[in-house]
């Protein structure tokens, strides 16, 4: 059997420091800010999925619980998008020197998804944190 690890790496580009001058545009950084960390935590992230069931489980944990628990759900959901193309085709016993050629396509399937839906719960994440702080 072929274990896929699912991860998404998302670049950043620094953000630049605030300094006490800074009005409007102090506020957008500000904002910029509290997803960079999310994203740096995230960096941080790694997790497994379960081929036959599915099911994410945090191997090395980001730092913030629900940096994780959104990192396992994002995860979760894209490879069950996939996992019955999976399974049909781990079914279907291709030859061993083909396997690795035929299943990445679903794991590319699989990461486009996620890397879609983490940039999504960032923002909803930042968004939910920039509200309670003010």
């Amino acid at each position: 059997m072929i274990h896929a690890l699912m991860t998404a790496i998302i670049a950043l580009a620094p953000a630049a420091p605030l300094t006490s001058n800074d009005t409007a545009i102090g506020q957008v950084e500000a904002q910029q800010e509290i997803v960079v960390t999310a994203r740096e935590r995230l960096k941080n992230w790694r997790g497994k999925i379960g081929l036959k069931s599915g099911k994410c489980r945090t191997r090395k944990s980001s730092g913030d619980p629900e940096v994780d628990t959104m990192a396992c759900r994002v995860s979760e959901i894209c490879y069950n998008q996939v996992k019955p193309k999976r399974d049909t085709l781990v079914a279907s016993k291709p030859p061993r020197s083909q396997r690795r050629a035929l299943i990445k396509p679903l794991e590319d399937e699989a990461s486009d998804c996620a890397t879609a839906l983490y940039e999504a719960e960032l923002a909803r994440i930042d968004t939910r944190r920039d509200a309670e702080r003010e």
